[in-house]
């Protein structure tokens, strides 16, 4: 799952999709233990995200959580720790994006055994959230962030199993968690809710089920038999 562990970021980038700033929150390291134990109860893979993850001021710490419980984690970053905690890079696994045409700071590619990526560009579809849609940058996205969790539920009947068959599809960034231990549909902050690190597999088998939601608009993009699957219909 995806681990939200900040809204901070000094990058500004153009096309963020969760509006992160320098003054955005942290979640707390009791917070992010909770969520290591809720996350190691369906996938043993943890993707921790924010914001710019490596701005927590208490980034090495969460990683030492991380090894505790050992449990497999890579960090999606945006590469601007090279430059001023190069440390960093012994502790985790990095998946690094920093694309020029997007990112205001650029950050030269870098071999080293734990940066197990390194794009200058982005592959992943833009998403109608956040900045991108106040600098009316057009989403390339097709069908909502919730539609494969959605979806695999309506059919499955259970969070738990629908988490396998993501992570066997290599679909490893949804549902994501915020920082303060929300379960939300999507990968960004603006999705909508379906449950907290706190629920049990049968509430949050059971908010996905009667979810409804269109904040993207991509809803509209489906045709009528997606729809129906997931209840839009």
């Amino acid at each position: 799952m995806l681990v939200k562990i900040t809204n901070s970021c000094h990058m500004n980038c153009s096309h963020c999709m969760e509006d992160a700033s320098p003054n955005g929150e942290h979640m707390t390291i009791e917070t992010f233990e909770k969520t290591i134990k809720f996350v190691k109860q369906y996938n043993p893979f943890l993707i921790i995200s924010g914001g710019e993850p490596t701005e927590h001021p208490e980034f090495k710490q969460f990683i030492e959580l991380t090894k505790k419980y050992n449990i497999h984690t890579s960090v999606l970053s945006n590469g601007t720790f090279i430059k001023t905690h190069p440390e960093y890079l012994d502790l985790i696994q990095f998946q690094i994006i920093n694309d020029k045409s997007y990112y205001p700071i650029e950050i030269k590619p870098i071999q080293h055994e734990n940066i197990v990526v390194f794009s200058t560009q982005i592959s992943a579809p833009i998403s109608p959230f956040g900045r991108a849609v106040k600098n009316n940058i057009k989403s390339s996205r097709m069908s909502p962030l919730c539609f494969n969790l959605r979806s695999i539920t309506a059919s499955t009947k259970n969070f738990q199993e629908t988490i396998i068959f993501l992570r066997l599809k290599q679909k490893m960034c949804i549902p994501s968690i915020d920082i303060h231990g929300n379960l939300l549909a999507g990968e960004s902050i603006f999705c909508s809710k379906i449950g907290t690190i706190d629920d049990s597999n049968e509430t949050i088998t059971a908010n996905i089920l009667k979810f409804k939601c269109n904040k993207c608009g991509l809803v509209n993009n489906l045709n009528d038999l997606q729809k129906l699957i997931i209840g839009e219909n």
